[in-house]
């Protein structure tokens, strides 16, 4: 189960900003005979990126008579696919220093 808040109200102030997610078409090209292949499914992804405490008090809920906020990035924001992309682009840049080719890619 993958709790999304509807953040429609939110993401409508959200600055948008351009960034680049891998396609399989630009992967793909650089995939050689003879390497070696690993896929790694990083379950609740999101979940693992804390969000700024003072800006917690934008994610908050109420279910039934409880509310709640969210700590790290949510499902339903529109810029958490961006944030979680270049989160993942230190984690690539430091694999590549030790000769490792990645190519962090979000399928969902």
């Amino acid at each position: 189960l993958r709790p999304i808040l509807d953040l429609r109200g939110l993401n409508k102030f959200m600055v948008k900003l351009k960034f680049r997610m891998l396609s399989l078409g630009t992967i793909i090209p650089s995939m050689d005979q003879g390497d070696w292949y690993a896929a790694l499914d990083m379950k609740d992804a999101y979940f693992h990126i804390a969000i700024y405490p003072p800006h917690r008090r934008f994610l908050r809920f109420v279910v039934g008579q409880r509310h709640f906020q969210f700590t790290v990035l949510p499902f339903g924001l529109s810029m958490a696919p961006r944030v979680f992309t270049k989160c993942m682009a230190v984690v690539a840049a430091a694999l590549r220093r030790q000769r490792v080719q990645v190519f962090p890619y979000l399928d969902d």
